[in-house]
């Protein structure tokens, strides 16, 4: 009878790490700074460019607002990330 050696390495199974952040109110909180130092900025280029300012502002913001339907996952052999 030939003898058969099996190896088998025992992965031990990993618990997942399941943390909640306020991605929304943590984005706001960041931009609120360089929103009110860019002001200027904004309505000095729409003054150049011959644009409203305000529909610059309000496409602007209908474009970060919108963002928050996205949903980016990402999976890796390591890792399974979330982002909603």
């Amino acid at each position: 009878m030939n003898a058969m050696s099996v190896s088998h390495s025992y992965r031990r199974p990993r618990r997942p790490v399941r943390v909640w952040l306020p991605l929304s109110l943590l984005v706001w909180l960041v931009l609120l700074p360089l929103a009110v130092l860019a002001a200027p900025l904004v309505f000095v280029g729409a003054a150049i460019w011959r644009l409203n300012p305000f529909k610059a502002v309000g496409a602007l913001f209908s474009l970060i607002v919108a963002l928050c339907g996205v949903r980016i996952e990402v999976e890796t052999p390591d890792a399974h990330v979330n982002l909603f």
